[in-house]
């Protein structure tokens, strides 16, 4: 499994005030076979200049090609985000 966090750090500093704003999960689904299905699951805290909720969403990315960077991997989970049904915690 890929784990993608994202921190923000006020004033670009790692200090006691960084804090998660969004998380990624992405498990392959396809005993590493050469074209893989990945589990993605996306969680996001609230945002306030977003106008959204702290919120959740899990899809599966279909026939990746796994002789790639991690960065297409995570790209392709991607492309799927704005498609996603989001639930609300």
């Amino acid at each position: 499994m890929i784990r993608v966090t994202v921190e923000l750090l006020p004033g670009g500093y790692d200090n006691i005030t960084r804090r998660t704003i969004a998380m990624m999960h992405v498990g392959n689904m396809s005993n590493l076979a050469p074209r893989s299905d990945y589990d993605v699951m996306l969680m996001e805290a609230a945002n306030s200049l977003a106008s959204t909720p702290s919120r959740t969403a899990a899809w599966t990315l279909r026939d990746h090609d796994r002789h790639q960077s991690v960065w297409m991997l995570i790209r392709a989970a991607l492309a799927e985000y704005e498609g996603a049904d989001f639930e609300e915690l």
